[in-house]
């Protein structure tokens, strides 16, 4: 089975939509009056029990008008209390949050859209080790205990972004969950385990087709966001070497593509170029394949 591979001139880039400040005042205050009044709504049945005993009180107690001032600054400082805890986070803009990992949850507080691209795939097989190399951070490559985001810019256009959620390598129910938010799963399949190997491990290939084929059972059962996964052969300065390895692992690359359109979820698989965390050019070579896929 053939599949397409990502290569050739980029296409030219559509501008990304700006930023209309009132525009998103507007939204904003709509988000705000929603929440607001959602939560008055839910707490009705407490604000007529307090109005009721206010004014049972008020009626039989002299001094009604200072009841009466005493429960209006209550009503106002409860509707002010709602009012401050319904309050919408204010957007970013992706720009602000360069150069350093964020919460996965921060994405929903982006001022625009920007393509989220999923990295999964086996523990070591080289996920947190590419995106260090990509957005040029000092962190050692190491196993990665909670999903976080790295926001990284065009290499050619400063004010294009792409979002790469980072999974947990050593539980693949965790690592679908992050397609929740995302557009695109990029999955990274490598020959060993071993960072310094250059012989294939048969079982290591084993792993990355069940893989494979639980995350297209998982996406055919839950419906996560992502419709389109790239597949990207890792560690290729190991392999890519030997005529022998390279079949091998085309015939595997093969049988994951394969495996991933068979269950309908996965609308289009593409295959990116064989990589190398150590070479810059390598990884540029694969952020570029990944922005003409999220185009």
């Amino acid at each position: 089975m053939m599949i397409a591979a990502l290569a050739g001139p980029a296409h030219a880039p559509k501008a990304p939509r700006p930023l209309m400040q009132m525009e998103y005042l507007r939204d904003f205050l709509a988000a705000w009056k929603t929440r607001f009044f959602e939560e008055c709504a839910a707490r009705t049945a407490f604000l007529a029990s307090i109005a009721s005993i206010v004014s049972a009180i008020g009626f039989n107690l002299n001094g009604y008008s200072y009841l009466a001032w005493a429960s209006g600054l209550a009503l106002i400082v409860w509707l002010g209390r709602i009012a401050y805890r319904t309050l919408p986070r204010f957007l970013v803009e992706p720009s602000r949050l360069l150069g350093r990992p964020v919460e996965v949850e921060e994405l929903s507080y982006l001022s625009r859209r920007i393509p989220v691209v999923g990295l999964l795939g086996r523990q070591a097989a080289g996920k947190t080790t590419f995106l260090n190399a990509l957005s040029n951070s000092p962190d050692p490559a190491r196993r990665t205990e909670k999903p976080y985001v790295r926001i990284v810019p065009s290499l050619d256009e400063p004010s294009h972004f792409v979002a790469f959620v980072d999974s947990v390598g050593q539980s693949d129910v965790n690592q679908f969950r992050v397609l929740t938010h995302c557009d695109i799963a990029c999955i990274f399949i490598d020959h060993n385990s071993s960072d310094t190997t250059r012989q294939i491990s048969p079982e290591r290939l084993k792993e990355h087709l069940s893989f494979v084929r639980q995350l297209n059972t998982t996406l055919a059962e839950y419906q996560y966001g992502a419709t389109q996964a790239l597949l990207l052969p890792s560690k290729g300065d190991l392999w890519s070497g030997n005529q022998k390895s390279r079949e091998i692992m085309d015939k595997l690359i093969d049988s994951c593509a394969q495996a991933l359109q068979e269950g309908g979820a996965i609308k289009k698989v593409q295959r990116l170029p064989i990589s190398s965390n150590r070479l810059a050019a390598d990884v540029s070579s694969i952020f570029k394949g990944i922005r003409r896929a999220a185009k």
